[in-house]
């Protein structure tokens, strides 16, 4: 072990200008966490820029280290002082970890500087995937400079290879959408956390392959195999990649946001039912059609009309999914899906925080999804087709979940994220305009989305003193994110003005005396599920068309 670290030490002091940048770089995901609030956003572009950076400075790095040992190399250290190849394997592959392990601690410290706080489960998941990455990245460098003469050799060589592999990925992602072109798109939280599950089985067989490539090599003494290890690697990995079935990633995350089990609705007292209404005022009908494209291909939407009760009066209907097959009479079937989700609608907020609404909204779910199909298809099934299914209703009801005084600096955390007002102003419009900066971690492990799975946020501005909310009449979004577990902003600037029902639209100057930026959420309370089956369907029949 004396001799290994000997090694290690020897290494790194030799390689110790090209480390050191390497950690600069990838210290860089710092620099916005430190920067005062009101700047950050400036900065997080840069993010990607230093990432990406420090992955090839990391590269070069080991590299360098790997190179100058070479067993191929006439100058090698280790040719003044034998050491046998288990000495020079566990050298290269612990200088290796000690250069990657700051690079993956970067990043979990970033969080806290930030004023974030992921879960402890979530920041080691982060850490450990960070670590796979970078494994990932010092291993090709490590398999390639253990074969090279020079370092200018591995230079060369290793920009080849990245040229071929950006011609193949130009290629394949030019192919995949031709042939694609007729098949829409599906998305799903499952189907998200399902390609993170193989993403981070795909960087295990990596590491592994090539390590266990490297093994071979160096004890069999012949070049060659380490080529059939990064080949069969290389497969391994790319059957991982687009058939792995375990959605292990899934289990390690939260819920969505969910009202405690006691507070849910007794769905099974919700009467619903299908039934049948005039279709543009002229016809009964069991259907609404409505048509749209993608890429060129027309697709034929099919609601069926519906309605809900006995539903409490804090719980709302949200838009449904669907699971449903349109069998024509020859017996072709032609499936559908889509996923529930949905976000929240701000104006059944307002009553949470004692403020009446000027007007009266019911929430009867008057009609519900149940079917997306292509129309050369739909024409194709014919008329008497067989349309069968089942719809996911889902049952939400939106919560404040803080108040901010809207003043410029008032901030307020929520679970993950952190919101601050930068600016407050009234304008010469007489409109409250007010911007604000919502930080989180962009966390791939908790759904990628918002750092919390399944929730949206809403804001809405109140003087509970007046009880009166203003309206929103302009919202601008710029979104900056970087990668996989970097620091995410997004500004919102907005102008509100006074409910125009009210007749006196001016907003007075001491307005914001006491005002309150209300942030709310949405928890759900189950899921309805119903079967359906509409028999005698003719979606081809147009005679419904006004």
């Amino acid at each position: 072990m004396t001799s290994v670290f000997h090694h290690v030490r020897k290494d790194l002091r030799h390689s110790r200008w090209l480390v050191a940048i390497t950690w600069l770089a990838a210290a860089g995901i710092l620099w916005p966490a430190v920067t005062p609030i009101g700047e950050r956003v400036g900065l997080v572009e840069w993010l990607p820029f230093l990432r990406y950076g420090s992955w090839l400075l990391l590269f070069l790095s080991v590299g360098r280290i790997v190179q100058l040992d070479a067993p191929l190399r006439d100058t090698a250290f280790h040719r003044s002082r034998p050491v046998s190849q288990g000495t020079w394997l566990v050298s290269k592959l612990m200088s290796c970890a000690i250069v990657i392990l700051p690079m993956a601690l970067f990043q979990v410290l970033m969080f806290p500087l930030a004023g974030l706080r992921p879960d402890v489960g979530d920041l080691m998941l982060i850490f450990a995937e960070e670590m796979l990455v970078h494994s990932v990245v010092a291993m090709i460098a490590l398999t390639l400079a253990a074969r090279m003469e020079t370092y200018t050799r591995f230079l060369t060589i290793a920009m080849g290879l990245s040229f071929a592999f950006l011609i193949v990925f130009v290629i394949y992602v030019n192919a995949a959408e031709y042939l694609s072109r007729e098949t829409k798109p599906e998305w799903s939280y499952d189907i998200e956390y399902l390609k993170l599950s193989r993403q981070l089985v795909t960087q295990i067989i990596a590491v592994a392959g090539l390590l266990i490539g490297l093994f071979i090599t160096f004890r069999a003494r012949r070049p060659e195999r380490l080529t059939a290890a990064i080949a069969g690697t290389t497969l391994a990995a790319s059957l991982a990649w687009f058939f792995w079935p375990v959605n292990f990633v899934k289990t390690f995350t939260r819920p969505e946001a969910e009202a405690p089990r006691s507070e849910w609705p007794d769905l099974s007292k919700v009467e619903f039912s299908f039934r049948e209404d005039r279709f543009n005022g002229n016809k009964n009908a069991r259907f609404n059609w409505g048509f749209g494209g993608y890429n060129d291909i027309h697709y034929q939407h099919i609601s069926a009309y519906s309605r809900m009760e006995g539903l409490p009066p804090e719980w709302w209907v949200y838009p449904n999914g669907y699971r449903s097959s349109l069998v024509s009479p020859a017996g072709v079937v032609i499936e559908s899906r889509q996923t529930a989700w949905a976000g929240l609608a701000e104006e059944i907020v307002l009553p949470v925080v004692g403020i009446p609404l000027p007007w009266k909204w019911e929430n009867p779910a008057p009609q519900v999804e149940i079917g997306e199909f292509q129309k050369t298809k739909v024409d194709a099934a014919g008329p008497n087709a067989v349309l069968e299914g089942e719809v996911e209703i889902p049952i939400k009801r939106p919560v404040v979940l803080a108040r901010i005084p809207l003043k410029a600096g008032a901030s307020a955390r929520i679970g993950n994220r952190r919101i601050t007002v930068t600016s407050v102003e009234i304008t010469r419009n007489d409109w409250v305009s007010y911007q604000t900066i919502e930080e989180r971690p962009i966390s791939k492990l908790r759904g990628g989305w918002h750092g919390e799975p399944h929730r949206t946020l809403k804001k809405i501005a109140i003087n509970s003193r007046r009880g009166e909310f203003l309206n929103q009449v302009g919202e601008s979004n710029s979104n900056h994110t970087a990668a996989h577990y970097a620091l995410g902003s997004a500004v919102t600037n907005a102008s509100v003005s006074m409910e125009s029902s009210r007749g006196d639209t001016q907003v007075s100057s001491d307005w914001l005396d006491g005002a309150e930026l209300i942030i709310t959420g949405d928890e759900s309370g189950g899921t309805f599920r119903r079967e359906f089956r509409f028999e005698n369907v003719n979606l081809i029949d147009t005679s419904w068309r006004p």
